[in-house]
């Protein structure tokens, strides 16, 4: 029986990860870098896996990692960012989202990202600026469209939220019960 090679652990770890069996995953990454610390992919899979498993102070380490080998890929720091976002640290969410922004400025996943960000910050008109630029990049964007409606419509422009609701979903349904006493 021949011996696995660190293409082989790699490959094993990408099946396992798309099968979601993660811990056979990480194991498999972690075989790669016995023999190859240097592999940015294997270190942004575990960011990716870590992240799935809402073990944020992990993939943020991972992702580190593979920046720290490969500045070049956006992917990298738009995911950091959002490990941070969900850590809510959002200093360090924007400064990972500038760099990604930096690297691929025409990509409604950063733009989006970006939105997101503000718009857990409470800033709604940040957060429906970077909605917009998206729409600027892809006016099919449906992430954006449907984070703008929501935002018209706590603003109070309820006609034009739900308008631009009704564009991305097709039908607005009303789901909440009001009772009046």
């Amino acid at each position: 029986m021949s011996k696995k090679t660190a293409e082989d652990y790699f490959n094993d770890g990408i099946n396992f990860k798309q099968n979601r069996k993660f811990n056979e995953a990480i194991e498999s990454f972690n075989n790669v870098l016995v023999t190859n610390p240097d592999v940015y992919q294997v270190f942004f899979n575990l960011g990716n896996i870590y992240y799935e498993q809402k073990n944020f102070d992990l993939a943020i380490e991972n992702f580190q990692k593979a920046s720290a080998i490969n500045t070049n890929d956006f992917e990298i720091f738009n995911n950091m960012g959002n490990s941070y976002l969900k850590k809510g640290d959002f200093t360090k969410a924007l400064e990972s989202f500038k760099v990604a922004f930096s690297l691929s400025p025409k990509n409604t996943i950063i733009s989006n990202s970006v939105g997101f960000l503000h718009y857990k910050m409470g800033n709604l008109s940040a957060s429906k600026e970077a909605f917009g630029y998206s729409l600027s990049i892809d006016k099919n964007n449906g992430v954006a469209k449907d984070k703008i409606s929501e935002i018209l419509c706590i603003n109070g422009d309820y006609h034009n939220g739900l308008k631009m609701y009704y564009e991305v979903n097709g039908k607005i349904t009303f789901t909440d019960k009001v009772e009046i006493k």
